[in-house]
């Protein structure tokens, strides 16, 4: 039987660099933290596991040690939640996630109206909606796009998620 690999499969390349800036820093560690799922691969997250990191959903669930947040990214307020804890941080956000993040942010500091095509329960939409300040309004199809009358006095930003479809 030939089996043969597409050309594009496997990781993209925010998850690759996520996966190895954890794996490079997961080797006998026992003090390891992950927020959340690193990927959405089971046999990967066993992998992290057996290693010795932990998967833990929030800030509060650790005394200390070291905090890997995913490359789907977080907001600004779990930072400071871990910063103000002493805890150390291995930020693998996606750089593609974190031009998202400074575009919102930015935006929102000018007064821009920011608008997030995504999915309101994605981990990544609720980390750039808070880089807006919690000001970005989500929309989820291109019915919901359809219906938006903007306002000729107000500047737009409009700032998809990073796994949406080009269509």
């Amino acid at each position: 039987m030939k089996i043969t690999l597409g050309r594009h499969s496997g990781f993209c390349f925010g998850v690759k660099r996520a996966y190895d800036l954890a794996c490079v820093n997961s080797k006998n560690c026992t003090n390891l933290f992950i927020l959340g799922k690193l990927v959405h691969n089971d046999d990967v997250c066993r992998d992290l596991k057996k290693k010795g990191v932990r998967e833990i959903k929030s800030v509060n669930d650790i005394e200390e040690g070291t905090l890997i947040f995913t490359a789907h990214g977080i907001g600004p307020k779990t930072y400071g939640q871990a910063g103000s804890r002493g805890i150390k941080i291995i930020d693998t956000t996606c750089p593609k996630v974190m031009k998202a993040q400074r575009l919102a942010k930015n935006h929102a500091e000018k007064g821009w109206e920011v608008i997030l095509f995504g999915d309101k329960k994605h981990k990544e939409v609720k980390g750039i909606k808070e880089w807006a300040n919690g000001k970005a309004k989500i929309v989820e199809s291109l019915a919901e796009v359809k219906k938006f009358k903007p306002d000729k006095k107000k500047k737009y930003c409009l700032i998809s998620q990073t796994t949406q479809n080009v269509a």
